[in-house]
């Protein structure tokens, strides 16, 4: 070892969220990609949770369910981490509200009126058809390329303190219905859901204590994917 330099040893508790997540999954030799397969978390959310970037997720309540998710996959101190995560949220959100500008509205344009001549009125007429046959053909392509819709509705609309759907007693299941594209696959959490014709669908999850993350891919005939996420938390 060279002279003036001494080895110190970083301790759990100086480190980051992410450096622990990240730190932990290159011990057990996974990339984003798997831990994405396992989990069913989109990898931009997983990397975002190992670069501490919480504005790269979608609300506070998601990120804190995705943590303990990846954490529990990992298996690392769910506790330990929770506390960290509201430390640092609640930090990032301060921080973030103090950094908004307002800006005032622009002054109004007065628009003088216009004269419209026959001519003119072919024209627009001609323009109108052009543009209502363009939309008809950007429509057909769009239905065949875009992702499907996915439509979700839970008969207990109550939610807790940060948006979280409440469920009603540990180990029970949270029964939610949904519709999509018809002849679409659905799949709750790893798990395959029957859709029916008309592209309806229900789903009863099981839920564990905590807050869960309970996620919702659909793959509609064109082979086109959608994929919501939300928590549920169970007392």
């Amino acid at each position: 070892m060279a002279a003036g330099f001494r080895v110190r040893k970083v301790r759990s508790a100086d480190m980051s969220i992410g450096d622990k997540l990240k730190r932990a999954r290159i011990r057990k030799k996974l990339t984003i990609a798997e831990v994405e397969e396992s989990t069913h978390i989109r990898g931009r959310f997983l990397t975002a949770l190992e670069a501490d970037a919480w504005s790269e997720l979608p609300s506070a309540v998601y990120g804190r369910g995705y943590l303990e998710q990846y954490a529990l996959f990992l298996e690392l101190p769910v506790d330990e981490l929770m506390c960290q995560y509201d430390k640092a949220r609640s930090t990032y959100d301060f921080s973030s509200k103090g950094s908004q500008v307002s800006f005032s509205p622009k002054n109004s344009i007065r628009i003088q009126r216009l004269l419209v001549t026959p001519s003119m009125a072919a024209a627009i007429l001609v323009c109108c058809t052009l543009v209502g046959a363009a939309f008809t053909v950007a429509s057909q392509v769009s239905a065949f390329s875009s992702v499907p819709a996915l439509n979700l509705e839970f008969a207990n609309q109550q939610r807790g303190e940060q948006g979280e759907l409440l469920a009603v007693a540990a180990g029970e299941s949270f029964a939610f219905k949904g519709s999509t594209v018809p002849g679409s696959h659905v799949v709750v959490n790893g798990a395959a859901v029957q859709v029916k014709e008309d592209g309806a669908f229900e789903a009863s999850p099981s839920l564990y204590p905590g807050i869960n993350a309970v996620v919702v891919s659909v793959t509609a005939p064109n082979g086109r994917k959608n994929n919501e996420t939300f928590a549920v938390r169970v007392p």
